[in-house]
């Protein structure tokens, strides 16, 4: 099941692209966005979304939020600056594992 969000007129967005996984990026892209008055970030690939297991079957099965420390980092970021972040994944992002989430 894919979300899309709900945009109204006028609001606000900032786009970004190629975090790779860099949590000190994202906090500073972030920051910036509720400082134009953003609401929502659109992250545009490469967001760094599940290459974190380090020799791990990305096939397994369980959850996989306790092996993903940047996409609980990012969430975290994100909730306490009122901003929503939505991404498109990009070739450096985990595309079995985005898949098995879709399922």
């Amino acid at each position: 099941m894919v979300t899309v969000p709900r945009y109204r007129e006028g609001m606000r967005v900032l786009f970004a692209g190629d975090w790779h996984g860099d949590e000190e990026w994202a906090d500073r892209v972030i920051r910036r966005a509720v400082d134009d008055g953003c609401e929502t970030v659109v992250q545009l690939g490469d967001f760094g979304f599940g290459f974190f297991w380090l020799g791990d079957d990305p096939a397994e099965p369980g959850d996989w939020a306790p092996r993903c420390p940047f996409a609980r980092a990012v969430s975290a970021l994100a909730t306490r600056a009122g901003v929503r972040v939505v991404f498109v994944d990009g070739n450096h992002d985990n595309q079995v594992l985005l898949g098995r989430l879709a399922e």
